[in-house]
């Protein structure tokens, strides 16, 4: 779960009559939490709870069920320090999953979701795609090599997914259908964009960008073979943006594709180019 200690909670109450409820609320809070009461939001804040008043993006105080506010607050802090990425590819085939994959392994602990409708992680990681599977409301990610868990979405809801998935990992991954992209990506801190190095490709990443051109993209070349790729300066001409990174062929990487594993090579050119991805997405 992320962690959720240490957090500056600042209570808005202009009704006198609240203030005892809600201070007794906080009496079960951890130890680590700074508790106090501000004539208006604080800016500085880890959270607001507002008591008998109406402020943005706070929590509500509700006297009737005064139990549920420090489980309301957690869930609000978990929700602020959890990070979403959606990973996904401009046309089949340009290595999105790989790319996802990889991102997960590069943050240990977070949870990987496929939303894609291939199966592709379960056969990259040599697993029964069954395993995977959400059952209704019951989420149980399964622990895969490479310190990650995976879950897959199939073709339910992300949304309700997505909040449970927030409120017990720092980075959720998702790797997902270009056509499906627009039921998370608003509520993404930051998507990745994969093509492959060709002119087609590019085009299809630039119409994506163009449906949703309000998201944080990083947009990323993969080089699935050596020779006759497009240059940069040729695919961001089609794409209308700076390429974020380019991928290098790796024979590191299609080694490990061939046997159902992720890459460990510490020297590989593409896992450090990936680690790289990840420490900048860390900070979308």
């Amino acid at each position: 779960m992320a962690d959720v200690t240490g957090a500056s909670v600042a209570i808005v109450c202009p009704d006198e009559r609240l203030r005892m409820a809600v201070a007794s609320a906080f009496d079960v809070a951890p130890p680590e939490w700074e508790v106090r009461f501000h004539p208006q939001a604080a800016v500085d804040a880890d959270v607001v709870v507002a008591a008998g008043a109406d402020v943005e993006g706070a929590v509500t105080f509700d006297p009737n069920h005064p139990d549920e506010l420090i489980r309301d607050v957690q869930r609000h802090l978990a929700r602020r320090r959890s990070c979403t990425i959606a990973v996904c590819g401009s046309s089949g085939g340009c290595g999105a999953t790989t790319v996802a994959l990889h991102l997960a392994a590069a943050h240990p602990g977070s949870c990987l979701v496929e939303a894609t409708s291939t199966g592709a992680i379960a056969l990259r990681l040599g697993l029964d795609p069954s395993m995977l599977e959400a059952a209704g409301d019951e989420v149980h990610p399964v622990p895969v090599a490479g310190g990650f868990r995976v879950v897959r979405a199939g073709e339910a809801n992300l949304q309700p997914l997505l909040e449970q998935l927030r409120l017990r990992f720092e980075r959720v991954i998702v790797d997902i259908d270009p056509d499906r992209v627009g039921e998370i990506i608003g509520s993404c801190d930051a998507g990745v964009l994969v093509l492959a190095p060709t002119l087609p490709s590019a085009a299809a990443a630039a119409e994506l960008l163009a449906g949703h051109p309000d998201a944080a993209w990083a947009i990323v070349s993969n080089r699935p073979g050596p020779g006759g790729e497009t240059t940069r300066a040729e695919l961001q001409r089609v794409l209308g943006r700076r390429l974020t990174l380019e991928l290098p062929c790796s024979r590191a990487l299609r080694d490990a594709e061939g046997e159902a594993r992720l890459v460990l090579t510490e020297w590989s050119l593409w896992l450090r180019a990936i680690r790289r991805l990840s420490k900048a997405l860390a900070t979308a």
